[in-house]
């Protein structure tokens, strides 16, 4: 665990100490992801992450849940917990500019439970037990909640593949994240200056997130997208299999903003 705060306490430097790096990683990069501490491997992916979030962004942007600053003796007041995960979660805003998507506002660096430790915790494996269901049946719902047009979705999982397809959503997603860099910077050329890779990933994977974003976009403009990263994909040698389930799928993924949203209770 060490190694997390050694990253932690430095990365106020980060910015002049990367500045190559600054160069290459953007705003856009930044992915919701999680590390296991206990990892060598994925403690330095997490460092290397953590430098090149603070080379793009002020300190001001960034929030951690437990307290990184240093005592009388120059040491962390605290540490992240063992046991415990490391998770980099991005935070963004609405555009107010119509078309122009979501704006990244922040970054939130949590310690959080790991799943063994739920686990080996009393009343872990019921609380996981809980969490599956209440997820599985929430598959259930939406692939058979109707659209606004009276359509049903489809798509209603049965097999315990098909129930597990979204849980492995992040294998599929690295390729996705490999790519999507090189496209942002193609899309923010084209004139979508505020593209986001979420938004992106929520535009492939979805028409009706891609409607409900950029609505001057033609449907078929995504596709050619998709189409376009699933070759270089191939070309890299990477697995483009999530590419092809979202053209096969995108036309039924929900994707629903609500017409009203009900404040008079905050009054």
């Amino acid at each position: 665990m060490n190694d997390a705060t050694v990253t932690t306490e430095n990365a106020t430097s980060a910015t002049s100490a990367n500045a190559e790096t600054a160069t290459k990683f953007t705003r856009d990069d930044i992915e919701t992801s999680y590390f296991d501490p206990r990892d060598p491997q994925q403690i330095a992916a997490f460092n290397t992450l953590h430098r090149n979030i603070h080379s793009v962004m002020s300190p001001s942007e960034i929030e951690y849940n437990w307290d990184t600053s240093k005592d009388e003796n120059g040491q962390p007041k605290e540490r992240p917990q063992p046991g415990f995960d490391l998770a980099v979660i991005p935070l963004y805003k609405r555009s107010e500019k119509e078309g122009e998507g979501n704006i990244l506002t922040k970054v939130f660096i949590a310690q959080i439970p790991s799943p063994q430790l739920v686990l080996n915790a009393e009343g872990g494996a019921e609380f996981v037990t809980r969490m599956l269901r209440d997820t599985f049946a929430s598959r259930i719902a939406y692939s058979v909640r109707p659209k606004k047009d009276g359509s049903i979705p489809g798509n209603t999982p049965k097999t315990l593949e098909q129930f597990m397809t979204e849980l492995r959503r992040g294998e599929g997603l690295s390729t996705f994240s490999k790519l999507a860099p090189k496209m942002i910077k193609t899309l923010k050329e084209q004139g979508l200056k505020l593209i986001t890779v979420p938004v992106l990933r929520q535009c492939l994977s979805s028409s009706a997130a891609a409607e409900s974003h950029f609505r001057r976009l033609k449907q078929s403009t995504w596709v050619s997208v998709i189409n376009i990263m699933r070759k270089w994909a191939v070309a890299a040698s990477l697995d483009p299999k999530i590419f092809d389930d979202w053209l096969a799928t995108r036309d039924q993924a929900t994707f629903e903003v609500p017409d009203e949203i009900d404040l008079s209770g905050l009054a």
